[in-house]
């Protein structure tokens, strides 16, 4: 049986914990990320309070970025602390997956630049939740 969500939030998916005790490794996230690159059944993904940053966000936007099969309509990247370079990746992603709808930023170190760049992605999209 397939999942259609995933709820990974507050996991310590980069070995940091929310008080940023431990060790940054990727290792967790791209594991995840090479999994969702070629899985079409998950539409849902929440990696919250993570501290991903903008490593292990621009691993994942650009999994999905480059997966031929994802369906993935809602993506929730808050409190990680991504910063307008992470921002890029994932205005890159959801400027070409067509089936992202919902995309939830909150708490994290976007600036104006960084929002501005994921604003621009998805200008004219009708009905795209944005949450900055």
């Amino acid at each position: 049986m397939f999942t259609s969500q995933i709820n990974l939030s507050d996991n310590q998916l980069c070995g940091l914990n929310w008080k940023g005790e431990g060790t940054y490794t990727v290792e967790g996230i791209a594991a995840i990320a090479d999994a969702l690159k070629v899985t079409a059944s998950v539409t849902k993904i929440l990696v919250s309070m993570n501290r991903l940053g903008d490593m292990g966000a621009t691993i994942l936007c650009n999994a999905l970025r480059e997966s031929k099969v994802t369906k993935v309509q809602e993506l929730e990247l808050c409190f990680n602390r991504i910063s307008p370079q992470g921002a890029k990746a994932v205005a890159a992603m959801a400027a070409v997956v067509g089936s992202i709808t919902s995309l939830s930023l909150g708490d994290n170190d976007l600036g104006e630049e960084g929002k501005a760049l994921v604003r621009k992605a998805i200008e004219g999209r009708s009905g795209f939740e944005l949450k900055l």
